[in-house]
């Protein structure tokens, strides 16, 4: 499940109805618990909206699967 700062942060910070839905896309990937990488991040868009979650605290990258830095919502690493 998406915490409440974080869709309230979606709703506030993104115009296009058609980036809002990309990026709830790869949220709910990321709370089911799949390694999203940044590398999975592939529009510069996201992207943008993805480093501004992890600089406000909301997203984090953990190292899982051996290497590979998985994103994780701040909530699902605490």
């Amino acid at each position: 499940m998406i915490p409440r700062e974080v869709l309230d942060y979606v709703e506030k910070h993104t115009r296009s109805p058609a980036v809002r839905e990309q990026l709830l896309a790869v949220l709910r990937r990321i709370a089911s618990g799949d390694c999203v990488t940044w590398a999975d991040v592939r529009s510069t868009s996201l992207k943008q909206h993805f480093q501004a979650l992890r600089r406000s605290g909301l997203l984090v990258a953990v190292i899982r699967s051996g290497r590979r830095a998985c994103l994780e919502l701040a909530t699902q690493h605490s």
